[in-house]
Formats: structure tokens, sequence, C-alpha cells
């Protein structure tokens, strides 16, 4: 026959045994609770589509920062995101630049990703300017090129396909060229999934957040 002390022992063993198994089941179940609402999340999260973009039929041609002919049209089926700037500028263009590099960082090697950054001064921005520009960016890679072209063609690109309807408050600068801080993601079908303010961290943020929600749903 058990002693007192022995029996103490076992109810306080199977006390014990009890809280740990009570305590496995609570974990078990937040456990459950969390990855459910997480994949939730990700399957309740998609990304809109804001407008398909207007004149996809035009065919317009630039050179990037390499010396090669690009046509815009051979971007339709790629997933990219569109900026326009000029080197000579030192308010908006430098943030913004250093916000694309960033996106460029981290997805420079996502298949079928690009980062098209089209110039709107190309009497100043010539090919040597773009690929000196390109350089202090440290892009060593075509997921992300720098445009120049003539100056009609790229006011077109800008007014009559990527800005009007889509990109808000666009601004002219001093030399009077369209000027905006956004830029605008565009996917394979040529549609609009994104407009972001380059020069505010948070929304940078949120690009990036985006970027990698559409690159898992694509895969």
């Amino acid at each position: 026959m058990p002693s007192k002390r022995e029996i103490k022992a076992r109810n306080y063993l199977a006390k014990k045994n009890f809280s740990i198994f009570l305590l496995s089941v609570v974990i078990f179940i937040a456990l459950g609770l969390i990855v459910n609402s997480f994949i939730q999340r990700k399957a309740k999260r998609i990304l809109p589509v804001s407008k398909i973009i207007s004149y996809n039929n035009i065919s317009l041609s630039f050179i990037n920062q390499h010396g090669q002919m690009r046509n815009d049209t051979s971007f339709n089926k790629k997933i990219r995101l569109i900026h326009f700037f000029h080197t000579g500028c030192t308010g908006i263009c430098p943030l913004m630049s250093q916000s694309l590099k960033r996106v460029y960082n981290l997805f420079q090697h996502q298949k079928n990703f690009y980062i098209l950054s089209y110039s709107v001064d190309p009497e100043q921005d010539s090919i040597p300017v773009l690929k000196v520009y390109a350089s202090k960016q440290n892009v060593t890679n075509d997921s992300w090129q720098f445009f120049t072209g003539k100056i009609k063609d790229i006011r077109d690109l800008a007014i009559k396909k990527y800005v009007i309807d889509t990109m808000p408050f666009p601004e002219i600068d001093q030399k009077m060229h369209l000027h905006s801080e956004y830029v605008i993601l565009i996917d394979q079908k040529n549609q609009v999934r994104g407009i972001y303010n380059a020069t505010d961290f948070i929304d940078v943020d949120r690009l990036i957040e985006d970027l990698r929600l559409f690159f898992d749903q694509e895969q």
C-alpha cells in the first residue's frame, strides 16, 4: 500500500501533467488561430485594378542608358514601375531615386519585373548622362532602365498613356516639364495596380509590401 508521501507525489505529478496538457492545448489553438488569420488576410487582400491604360496601341520608342532602342509596348506583358524624372532635378527626384533604389535592391532579380524611368528633359539627359546616373544608383542589370527620346514621344507617353486619370496631382517644374512625385505599378495586362508617392517613406513601404503580395499571388 502506497504511503501518504507517495500518494501526494503522484497527485502532484498528475496535476502537473494535466496543467502541461492544458497549456499545450491552449498554445496549439492559439497557433492555429494565428495561422488561420494570416491565411485569411493573404487570401482576402488582392491589389485592386485602378484603370486600364489608354492608347495601348500607340507605339513609342525610346533609348536606354546602354544606347539600346526599346519600344514601350515591349514591356506590355511585364510587371513594371513607371517613373518620370530628369537628372538635373534637385527637388523631388533625388528622394524618388533613393526610394526606387530600395525597390530595385529588393526585386532586381524578380522575373519579368522592371523599373522604367523616363527623362522629361531629353535635351539634357543624353545616353552618356543617363549611363552615369544609372551607375550612381548602382544599377547593374536591366531590371531598372533609364530612357531618353523625342520630347513629344515622352510627353505623349506621360500624358496620354500613364498620367491622366491615374497619377494624382501632377506638377510642373520650373522647366515646364511634367513632373510628379508619384510612380505607377502596372501589371502584365496593362492595368494600373497601384499609385505611390515615392517621396513618402511610408508609401514606399506600402509599395514594397504590395509588390511582395503581387508576386506571391502570381506564383
